[in-house]
């Protein structure tokens, strides 16, 4: 006789648990959005003899709240922080050599509604008007093509019939990818891009997905495949016959079809990717104009010698990025390009960082601009009153006069105290000024 242990029981009833779970993610019977989704839970006790209690603990897709649950079995639903999800918890009785299967239903959650999707064009169509008559206006329109098309690909998918765990796949890529439409939306950047594009074209990398049948026997076969991680929906230009979907084990989107192979047939299929791992050169060409524009700003003020050494460190970098980028060539290997966008993007973020400095100190010249503006204005406003009073005409009494020139002498002294703390804030905020841009250039000298 073969005795189980309470561990030995536990390993095998979470085995049985997870197997069943897993089978039932995986029918062959496509699904309606209205159908309700039945979970199988198998517990077995494997003794042949000694009756035991089988504590159940079965997680629930994250996307299932406690609302969606239609019919528990008598089990408790439970709320699990460190995973943020729900599950279903609770205790059977088994008898020796006993199985039990039980059935959990929840609603159909992985359907995208029209009415979200619709929303998304309705904000795109707003963004498109808000823009019309700027220099946007073009590309906004270019943009928003681009975007119906995903959202009716969207629309198509969600109408397919497919099995519980495709749709379930399918579903978390549809909401990354509304996701990202709806940001893209509102995306200036988005904008330069697409028009870059259609003049240009965009710079793609062709990712291989392979599959082979070793059987000796023609078979119908699921072809699968996970992008790059670091490819998001938009960035995938053509998936051919391909559904896109989103592992969410792997945190990455995949690709997969169902294809007909001959007796130990081999097949390779081409997935056109944007080159997310190129700078795009307009991108470059950009902020260098920018750099350009902000640098000629401090032209003749205390800051020009500091603002055209940022300059300086910005165009290096810039120009060590199209030189790395022309180097590794447009037919280098998915993993050669990311070795070369890991060190581009470290210089791109110093080159964003610098402009930004550039940015932050331009704002100290109109701000000192205005405040001697509205000094030489109230001098010249305390001016005009004196002589508005000298040219009177009038002959007033001692105690007049005297009344109107220590008024005077009071305002004089009140506008001398106000330059005078005005000149101590400034004179301290400037040596502070100096103190940064003194530890600023150290610190560039030394990462240059």
């Amino acid at each position: 006789m073969r005795i189980f242990s309470a561990n030995n029981r536990f390993f095998l009833l979470f085995f049985i648990l997870s197997s069943s779970f897993l089978y039932y993610f995986f029918p062959l019977q496509p699904l309606c959005a209205e159908e309700a989704i039945e979970i199988k839970i198998v517990a077995i006790n494997p003794s042949p003899k000694a009756k035991t209690t089988a504590k159940i603990m079965q997680a629930l897709p994250p996307e299932v709240k406690q609302e969606d649950v239609i019919d528990a079995q008598g089990l408790q639903i439970i709320y699990n922080p460190d995973q943020d999800n729900y599950a279903v918890s609770g205790e059977i009785e088994l008898q020796p050599r006993e199985k039990k299967t039980i059935t959990v239903k929840v609603r159909n959650v992985w359907s995208i509604s029209g009415d979200e999707i619709q929303e998304v064009r309705d904000q795109l169509a707003k963004n498109v008007q808000s823009l019309a008559g700027t220099k946007y206006e073009t590309t906004s329109k270019l943009l928003a093509d681009k975007v119906q098309q995903e959202l009716d690909s969207v629309q198509a998918d969600e109408e397919k019939a497919v099995g519980i765990k495709q749709k379930i796949d399918l579903y978390r890529a549809h909401v990354k990818q509304l996701e990202a439409i709806r940001t893209r939306v509102i995306s200036l950047e988005s904008m330069r891009r697409v028009g870059d594009e259609q003049q240009e074209g965009a710079r793609t990398v062709e990712f291989k997905v392979s599959a082979s049948n070793p059987s000796n026997e023609p078979k119908a076969m699921t072809v699968r495949s996970a992008l790059p991680e670091d490819i998001t929906s938009d960035a995938v230009l053509d998936k051919g016959d391909f559904m896109m979907l989103f592992d969410q084990s792997k945190g990455r989107f995949i690709v997969e079809k169902q294809d007909n192979f001959n007796a130990k047939e081999a097949k390779t299929y081409t997935i056109i990717l944007r080159d997310i791992w190129y700078i795009p050169k307009p991108e470059l060409d950009y902020l260098g104009e920018q750099t350009q524009k902000l640098v000629k700003q401090f032209e003749g003020s205390q800051y020009a010698g500091y603002a055209t050494q940022l300059g300086d460190v910005i165009k290096q970098n810039l120009d060590k990025i199209n030189e790395l980028q022309e180097e590794i060539g447009a037919d280098a290997s998915i993993s050669d390009r990311k070795r070369t966008f890991i060190l581009n993007s470290g210089r791109l973020d110093l080159a964003k960082k610098k402009i930004k400095e550039l940015q932050e100190l331009l704002l100290e010249l109109p701000i000192t601009v205005k405040k001697k503006e509205d000094q030489i204005k109230a001098i010249r406003e305390f001016q005009k009153a004196l002589e508005k009073i000298l040219s009177m005409g009038i002959d007033p009494e001692k105690k007049t006069t005297w009344f109107i020139i220590l008024g005077i002498i009071a305002i004089v002294f009140i506008v001398g105290l106000i330059f005078y703390f005005t000149w101590l804030a400034k004179l301290k905020q400037s040596k502070e000024k100096e103190r940064k841009i003194a530890s600023s250039q150290q610190a560039t000298q030394s990462k240059t």
